[in-house]
């Protein structure tokens, strides 16, 4: 059989059909939603957070709050299943870190990537894994978009522990924040 192979173009939609499909369905499998999640939970005095039967024990770094005002430069969406209850990755900035031209960054499944287009930029960044103290403070952050000057205030989180095994939540430099109050400030 002599020329060029031509597939079937039927055949490839198909299989781009079958694709987009599968795709949709891993997401939906993995999804979670967090609203339920954030209006069921609850937290005791002794700082456990419990939902759907899983419980997990916070370690405040502090009992002082902590205050990030800045611009946002990264906001997601978190698909924790072992941690449901962190719901979104926060990167706040300030100063020179509110540029992209003087600094580039990327966030990539809880990591923080930056680096100067000048020397020595000045200002903060700061990474915030938020969680919620409730649905009303989800729904603020929910309301935050890229390029919103915010002001997020709550507890610095030093290690979260699952009370089922054991394992455990621990930041690699950045931030896990139970989040008390989020103010929009444009």
């Amino acid at each position: 059989m002599c020329g060029n192979y031509k597939p079937n173009r039927l055949r490839q939609v198909l299989f781009l059909l079958v694709l987009a499909v599968a795709v949709y369905g891993v997401f939906e499998f993995l999804h979670i939603d967090q609203p339920t999640v954030i209006s069921g939970m609850s937290v005791s005095q002794d700082r456990v957070i419990e939902y759907d039967g899983s419980r997990w024990r916070m370690t405040f770094e502090s009992e002082e709050k902590s205050i990030y005002v800045g611009k946002i430069r990264h906001i997601s969406r978190n698909n924790e299943r072992k941690l449901p209850v962190m719901t979104h990755d926060l990167l706040v900035t300030s100063g020179d870190f509110t540029e992209e031209d003087k600094v580039k960054t990327i966030v990539i499944h809880h990591v923080l990537v930056w680096r100067g287009m000048i020397n020595k930029p000045s200002g903060r960044i700061n990474l915030i894994h938020a969680i919620p103290a409730d649905i009303s403070i989800y729904r603020k952050i929910e309301k935050i978009g890229y390029g919103t000057i915010a002001e997020i205030e709550g507890y610095e989180v030093k290690r979260i522990t699952s009370l089922q095994d054991n394992g455990y939540w621990k930041d690699k430099g950045c931030s896990t924040l139970y989040v008390t109050r989020v103010e929009i400030k444009e």
